[in-house]
């Protein structure tokens, strides 16, 4: 009755069909990918016909907006008006309000740039646990930057900023203008071993001036603590978080939260603010979970070398897109993802790399949650690793997104084709066999089935009522002990069903949706029996049996004479 329940809730809530058969016996089955809608590809171009034909590969593999997207949190190209901007580049952060004026101001990049200049001009973004701006845990590597060019040096004027209060101190990131150069602030941010957080400010050397384009670099280098900031392509200061800054010791942690009882948590979900009392335009604001270093390095990018002419006037930036999937179903919950592959084309300097995610829970493609797990080419067992809510990546509904990047001379672009993945359901236990009514005495009745043998069983449920079209209670526990295979020892479950083990699973019955009637003389009562699996007990996923054949019984007062032969529960 439960998943009929559920069932109605789902109806009607957009989720891709299935594109596989149901697979047999918990036998694994593989899904063969049909060609992705047209709104799941960002900057990407699909051609041939469904399934393993279809190949994708990067629509554009000049340096224009698109953007690097293998190590990409967080990207605003500002190339169109403020009303049309719901959601980040990327798609993954929500925009909560967005005031500027849109404008094709010569030097932006794309198809335009953000215009501030009122007080109530901004651009505010929401951070999300599974995101980088609202990560508790380790921030790792990255490199924020962005190109202004202030028509006013307003000092204290906010490019971006993600500033939040904890126990009463500010914590976070802000970037700002003061004394008229670009100023970066890290509060509460960076810990050392023993959890000791260290503020850091970088003040910069050279100034900046009126009706000018500057592009400003701000990385961290997880690796050896180096974190330095960049005024077209000149290094403006250099640290190095360690404990005796030098590259040569324990890098300090970047980190939102803060450890609390074993655990890292955030106490706050600041919103990230740009814009706010700048005065100019601002282009290009990215946030990428790298270093610097290892962006010029694996791309043979050189900081103080931009060379706009070679490349058509833009920064040196790695192309790509995306391939993003719809929400797929498969047939029932906590299904088992047991590889996941793909065929690939490399040439030199491109690369492709996957995200998955799955859930019980419906969501839409678009949503933050579930979180997004990165997996490899033919990675086996993805149904083994625990997500960050310490539960096993299982699940009814799923989605992939494919990143494809470009080399970095813009001459190549990687093709992906034939995605797939094999799954395995995890079935319910068989129905309880031989399940009998033993015996009825005064208010009470003796019932017993054999034990299933199914690897995964979790215990059993007892149905019972008054009526044949419906059951009004349900028994999984007696004498304070759950009934499952240790309740009893032998092959069979014997179950003495009275009025005192009914109020004690009425008491336990936290819905309330049930009347347990009690146990009365010479009223005829149903039972049968389900079993039930280990995933996720208590709750709407987990995997129950069919009912038993349904039994019946009526209690009645009196001494029943038992035969040496009779059946007795142990």
């Amino acid at each position: 009755m439960r998943r009929v329940l559920i069932l109605i809730i789902l109806w009607g809530m957009p989720f891709a069909s299935p594109l596989y058969p149901a697979a047999e016996d918990g036998k694994a089955c593989t899904v063969h990918f049909a060609r992705v809608p047209q709104s799941g590809l960002n900057g990407i171009q699909a051609a041939g016909g469904q399934s393993d034909s279809v190949r994708y590969t990067v629509s554009d593999i000049s340096y224009g907006k698109q953007y690097e997207s293998g190590v990409l949190d967080m990207s605003l190209s500002f190339d169109g008006e403020p009303v049309t901007l719901h959601h980040d580049d990327t798609s993954r952060y929500q925009v909560l309000s967005a005031e500027y004026s849109f404008t094709k101001a010569k030097g932006a990049h794309g198809s335009g740039c953000a215009l501030f200049y009122r007080d109530d001009h901004e651009v505010v973004l929401k951070p999300e646990a599974s995101l980088w701006l609202g990560n508790s845990g380790d921030l790792g590597s990255f490199t924020v930057e962005f190109r202004i060019n202030p028509s006013t040096i307003r000092d204290g004027a906010v490019i971006f900023s993600r500033l939040g209060s904890l126990n009463g101190s500010i914590q976070g990131i802000e970037i700002k203008l003061h004394r008229g150069r670009v100023f970066s602030g890290f509060y509460g941010i960076f810990e050392d071993k023993s959890g000791f957080k260290k503020n850091v400010e970088h003040h910069g050397v050279t100034s900046i001036h009126a009706d000018k384009w500057y592009h400003y670099v701000l990385s961290f280098d997880r690796s050896d603590g180096r974190l330095s900031s960049y005024l077209d392509g000149k290094e403006q200061e250099t640290q190095y978080l360690t404990a005796d800054g030098t590259p040569d010791t324990a890098p300090y942690t970047p980190r939102f939260g803060v450890v609390s009882d074993q655990a890292v948590i955030n106490r706050d979900f600041p919103p990230a603010i740009i814009g706010r009392g700048f005065c100019g335009l601002i282009d290009e604001l990215k946030i990428s979970l790298q270093p610097l270093a290892v962006s010029a390095e694996r791309y043979q990018i050189k900081t103080t070398a931009f060379a706009p002419r070679k490349l058509n006037g833009r920064e040196p930036k790695n192309a790509g897109g995306t391939v993003t999937s719809p929400v797929y179903s498969f047939n029932d919950f906590g299904t088992r993802v047991v590889s996941f592959d793909w065929d690939e084309k490399l040439p030199d300097g491109t690369f492709i790399w996957m995200e998955f995610r799955t859930s019980d829970s419906l969501f839409a493609e678009k949503d933050n949650q579930p979180r997004w797990y990165r997996i490899s080419n033919s990675q086996k067992e993805i149904f083994k690793t625990v997500g960050e809510d310490k539960k096993p990546l299982r699940g009814r509904y799923y989605q992939w997104r494919a990143n494809l990047a470009v080399s970095p001379d813009g001459k190549s672009a990687p093709e992906l084709s034939n995605i797939r993945l094999k799954y395995q359901p995890d079935l319910p236990p068989g129905a309880p066999m031989f399940f009998e009514v033993v015996s009825a005495g005064d208010e009470n009745v003796l019932l017993r089935w054999k034990k299933n043998t199914d690897y995964d069983i979790g215990g059993y449920r007892l149905y019972y009522s008054t009526s044949t079209d419906r059951y009004e209670g349900i028994i999984t526990f007696a004498n304070g002990k759950k009934i499952d295979n240790t309740y009893q020892k032998g092959d069979y479950i014997y179950l003495s069903l009275d009025n005192r083990v009914i109020e004690e699973n009425l008491r336990a019955d936290s819905r309330g949706l049930l009347a347990y009637p009690l146990l009365r003389n010479t009223v005829l009562y149903y039972f049968a029996v389900s079993a039930y699996d280990t995933y996720r007990p208590g709750t709407p996923y987990n995997h129950e049996s069919k009912l038993s054949d349904r039994k019946s019984a009526r209690p009645y007062a009196g001494t029943e004479i038992i035969s040496e032969n009779s059946a007795k529960a142990p």
